[in-house]
């Protein structure tokens, strides 16, 4: 699978901000990377069924650690410390 094949693991969000979409797009081409080196590594099209189950489960990895980076980051914003204390 190329990269251009790849659908990106995260979407677009409407009304993201430019330091978002930063995040958002660092996130998905590494992600692309690391799924484009595994699919090369196995063979992806001619894989075993296990190893395309065990790849199907690190790209489900990948998304939970993608959701979570951005929660952080959206935390980081909305509970920044108050500078006048």
């Amino acid at each position: 699978m190329s990269k251009k094949d790849q659908k990106p693991l995260l979407p677009p969000r409407e009304g993201e901000c430019d330091e978002e979409q930063r995040l958002r797009e660092a996130i998905n081409r590494h992600a692309g990377s690391m799924l484009s080196a595994l699919d090369a590594a196995i063979f992806m099209r001619n894989a075993p069924p296990d190893a395309q189950r065990a790849r199907h489960l690190a790209r489900g990895h990948m998304l939970d650690f993608a959701l979570k980076a951005m929660h952080a980051r959206s935390l980081a914003q909305t509970t920044k410390p108050d500078s006048a204390s």
